[in-house]
């Protein structure tokens, strides 16, 4: 590559991350998972939220489970959270190399930050199939998600909206 006077051996093509579904994405087939993939840490990430927002849902989907993959100085916080709630069906997974399978199982994906540059747990979930639900608070949510149609971009730290706009999905067998 002689505009940039590197060798061509060392310059590869990255394959597109994210597939485009051509129709609606259905649910069949997925567990009764939401997903939150990434680092445990309330200054950025704030994932507790998704906990609080557990609190809400999980008598009434009691087929459904939260699962979090990821580590952070939040664990043991999130942990001593779900435990004095008593927050059925929690799984923490801790750090993981391979997300895949996680994606690939789950039904939703869902962040909770305060900030994103962009949300690339969603892109990514997105790519398995899983819908994206996030905050509506950073610039790049609205270039991921079309609201309420390939997601769902919720009001600003308003946790009632998130449990409602789960609810209605949750309810839904595809």
């Amino acid at each position: 590559c002689k505009m940039t006077h590197c060798s061509q051996d060392r310059v590869g093509g990255i394959q597109k991350s994210v597939r485009v579904p051509g129709e609606p994405i259905c649910l069949e087939g997925k567990k009764k998972q939401m997903l939150y993939v990434g680092r445990l840490c309330i200054s950025e990430k704030n994932p507790i939220r998704l906990l609080k927002i557990w609190r809400r849902l999980h008598s009434v989907f009691q087929d459904w489970s939260v699962i979090i993959v990821g580590s952070g100085d939040a664990e043991i916080e999130m942990k001593r959270y779900a435990r004095l709630h008593k927050l059925p069906r929690v799984c923490f997974e801790g750090h993981q190399t391979n997300v895949g399978n996680y994606y690939r199982a789950a039904s939703i994906v869902c962040l909770t930050s305060n900030l994103e540059g962009w949300g690339l747990a969603l892109t990514e979930g997105m790519s398995y199939g899983c819908i994206p639900y996030t905050f509506d608070n950073y610039g790049a949510a609205k270039d991921i998600i079309d609201n309420e149609i390939n997601g769902c971009l919720i009001k600003p730290f308003d946790l009632r909206q998130y449990a409602a706009k789960l609810s209605a999905v949750m309810s839904n067998d595809c």
